[in-house]
């Protein structure tokens, strides 16, 4: 399950955090407004982040 950060607060950029296994994906998602009046858009960028050190508990998984 997807973890929010509370990181930045300007209300275009939401970032979150997801468990896998040797590390995590961190995900942001930058929304912006068209100053030509064309709409909403938005850029997701997604990093892994290693963390080989995690001690992982009872890792669920579900089919998608």
């Amino acid at each position: 399950m997807w973890k929010k950060l509370n990181d930045i607060k300007n209300g275009h950029t939401e970032s979150a955090l997801l468990e896998v296994p040797g590390g995590w994906i961190v995900r942001t998602v930058v929304t912006y407004y068209s100053a030509t009046g064309g709409g909403v858009s938005c850029a997701v960028e997604q990093t892994f982040v290693s963390d080989p050190k995690h001690e992982w508990g009872d890792l669920e998984i579900e089919d998608l």
